[in-house]
């Protein structure tokens, strides 16, 4: 790893000019950085590796860091797309620009969406943390979606439960719990749980393994997520399921990313439909 390399990573993954001059790093010396690949200069005073993710250079060039949905997606964290790069940037003394052109100051046609903050994260120069994602992207979307991207936090760090609790986020109450596997899992549990409380979620059923919710004794809800049930294996996978299922004796209503994001209600009325003819039942 080049020398550089380790003092970006040191630094959250941008280093500033004065940064490099206390390395010994002089105008010259950073050229020729810039020249042989090594750097990138992302805006004014800033530099960061070549390759870096171009939706973080994005926010970047703007004067912060990267927040809201692609931030979260950065951290594995479920959350719903959103065509804007979000910038997190101090206030005050960041001076905006435009994310596709660092050296251009941000006009009426930038489609970046700015939050400002009033605490530097040093260690977090590149991408927002969880918590201060989650906080930005809480002022951004409808209430379901952001629970949603909070319940998948605590899926994939349990133990992070406290320290987002502490950071104002519900964790832990009204059914955000991190059992869910999804979002668009979490999603569907927020419309149902009130009308339905015999739901059971991620119910292990011999013979086919773990589903997404169990309504009753033999009515099964599965949920599928974009990015596995997008490809043929998925797709093939979700059949042998669905016959597994109907062999076992149950009844499976399956419900793709679409028809839980844009479509909810519609879901919600299909299930309980089944429920009261008796789906559930034996």
């Amino acid at each position: 790893m080049h020398h550089v390399h380790r003092l970006l990573d040191a630094r959250g993954g941008a280093i500033a000019t004065h940064e490099l001059i206390d390395e010994g790093f002089g105008r010259r010396a950073r050229e020729r950085l810039i020249e042989g690949g090594v750097l990138r200069r992302a805006r004014q005073g800033w530099f960061v590796r070549p390759d870096l993710d171009p939706v973080i250079l994005m926010a970047v060039r703007v004067g912060g860091s990267l927040t809201c949905g692609h931030a979260l997606r950065q951290h594995g964290v479920w959350a719903l797309d959103h065509p804007e790069i979000h910038a997190r940037v101090v206030h005050p003394g960041s001076r905006l620009r435009d994310e596709r052109d660092s050296r251009r100051r941000r006009s009426a046609g930038s489609t970046a969406i700015v939050h400002w903050t009033r605490r530097p994260d040093e260690h977090e120069r590149l991408v927002a943390t969880v918590s201060d994602a989650l906080s930005d992207y809480r002022r951004c979307v409808p209430e379901p979606w952001y629970l949603a991207s909070l319940d998948s936090a605590l899926h994939h760090a349990p133990l992070e439960r406290d320290a987002l609790r502490r950071a104002g986020h519900p964790a832990g109450t009204a059914g955000i719990d991190g059992v869910c596997e999804s979002g668009t899992e979490t999603m569907f549990w927020l419309a149902i749980r009130q009308l339905l409380p015999s739901v059971s979620r991620q119910k292990l059923i011999p013979g086919v393994g773990r589903v997404d919710f169990l309504i009753g004794e033999r009515l099964v809800v599965e949920i599928d997520s974009r990015e596995f049930h997008d490809i043929a294996s998925g797709r093939a996978a979700d059949r042998r399921r669905d016959l597994d299922l109907s062999l076992a004796g149950y009844r499976c209503l399956r419900f793709d990313y679409d028809q839980i994001v844009n479509h909810l209600d519609r879901v919600v009325a299909a299930v309980l439909a089944a429920v009261s003819r008796g789906d559930h039942l034996r």
